[in-house]
């Protein structure tokens, strides 16, 4: 299941929106529930985001033969944070 904490709504100026989230794995019952920050946004938005090494070899080509062919592309990220992280402004969320 997943609980949205804090949401930073979609800025076309940034191209891309945010929330802060507690997850809770399917049939973990047992696991304690994690906070994730989410970015939703263009692939281009979203890419100076990704930490230094993590962007797959793939990315720009795949979404750039995509959105040539007229497809609308997202791009999608997350990364694990301490439960305050709801209380972050929008630039530590997506940092």
């Amino acid at each position: 299941s997943v609980r949205i904490l804090a949401r930073h709504h979609f800025s076309s100026a940034l191209g891309r929106m945010s929330t802060v989230a507690e997850v809770c794995a399917r049939g973990g019952a047992d696991r304690a529930p994690e906070t994730r920050c989410l970015v939703k946004g263009s692939p281009e938005a979203v890419r100076p985001l990704l930490a230094p090494g993590s962007v797959p070899a793939w990315f720009d080509a795949t979404y750039r033969g995509l959105a040539e062919r007229g497809m609308r592309v997202l791009a999608l990220a997350s990364k694990a944070a301490p439960a305050e992280a709801s209380a972050w402004p929008r630039a530590q969320v997506e940092e």
